[in-house]
């Protein structure tokens, strides 16, 4: 059963032009009707998704080559940017169900392998390394600088882009920019989109902010207390923002699911969103990657619920997306009603 908490306890001590949305899982999607779009854009949009595997730009001032994996649609028009940042030790080759869906619905998706991805690193996906990498990215903030800098050379670089790459050539509106990300990979979106940090021993406040991003999804984020994260780390977080987490979405560090509620808590009143499913536990955000973790770390995982929630988040952030990156007045009422608590 699903229902709305708007107006419920939390949302009580939040400002108004704020959605909280409580979902369960253990239910399917009914079809689109004519007039009501609960399941918004669940199907796979009208384009095709012509997939450039692997890409490689370079970036002098760190001496550095950055590797990106692209969705685009096979259209000749020009579509809204979304760059997707993966979560600790991932790549550019995971949480494609969402950058496929983006780009079918009129997006052109770019999903980076930042430094800290195993795969970069020539490492498998064991225990070892895997706790070792989640150590270093809690506590090394010339990373947190580094995922940065990947997203604001990516924007310098989409002309670089489109000469490369004959398939997105005239596809890319650079003023259209959404980033999204999970788990780490939502740190990076938060502090591009205007989150700001300390470093460890040190009081100077620190922005990694880009204007030309118009939007963020960040998935399971971080609160206080976290990579630099402080108690004001919000304040200047303006952007339009979603967030999604889950009842089993703890933090690193043991933190609560709750505690993932903070940037949507603490931003400034706006439009700010969060959907928050029941029964999502960190890795449910991922797909399919998602469940393979899930079953390397020798969990029981329902697959088919695991979709239940990767549904949810294709539904929630299709319609973010298009009220924030293409001004769709009807994905903005969606956001303002209750049709993904009622989507069955």
């Amino acid at each position: 059963m699903m229902r709305s908490c708007r107006g419920a306890s939390l949302a009580a001590k939040l400002v108004t032009a704020i959605a909280l949305i409580r979902l369960a899982t253990g239910c399917t999607f009914r079809a689109v009707g004519d007039d009501e779009q609960l399941a918004y854009k669940l199907p796979p949009g009208p384009y095709e998704v012509i997939t450039i595997e692997e890409s490689y730009l370079y970036d002098p001032d760190r001496d550095k080559n950055l590797v990106i994996r692209m969705y685009v649609p096979d259209a000749i028009e020009e579509f809204p940017v979304i760059i997707f940042s993966h979560g600790a030790g991932g790549s550019k080759d995971g949480y494609r169900e969402l950058g496929e869906h983006w780009a079918s619905h009129g997006y052109v998706c770019i999903h980076p392998t930042h430094a800290d991805s195993l795969q970069a690193r020539g490492l498998r996906w064991e225990a070892g390394p895997v706790r070792e990498m989640v150590r270093e990215a809690l506590a090394d903030p010339d990373g947190w600088k580094n995922r940065a800098a990947d997203i604001s050379f990516i924007i310098d670089a989409f002309g670089e882009i489109e000469k490369m790459t004959p398939e997105v050539l005239g596809k890319m509106d650079h003023g259209r920019i959404g980033l999204g990300g999970h788990s780490f990979g939502a740190y990076t979106s938060q502090i591009i989109g205007g989150a700001t940090i300390m470093a460890p021993g040190s009081d100077e406040v620190i922005s990694y902010r880009d204007e030309r991003v118009s939007a963020i999804l960040p998935l399971s984020p971080q609160g206080v207390g976290q990579m630099g994260l402080h108690e004001n780390s919000w304040e200047a977080m303006t952007l339009p923002m979603m967030i999604m987490s889950g009842s089993e979405d703890k933090g690193a560090l043991g933190q609560p699911p709750e505690w993932r509620m903070t940037p949507f808590a603490r931003a400034p009143e706006g439009d700010k969103y969060c959907v928050f499913i029941e029964g999502a536990n960190h890795f449910s955000f991922a797909g399919r990657l998602g469940t393979l973790l899930l079953r390397f770390g020798r969990q029981e995982v329902d697959a088919a619920e695991q979709q239940r929630i990767l549904e949810y988040v294709k539904i929630a952030s299709s319609a973010f997306w298009d009220a924030y990156l293409k001004g769709d007045q009807a994905a903005r009422d969606y956001l303002a009603s209750d049709g993904l608590a009622r989507a069955r």
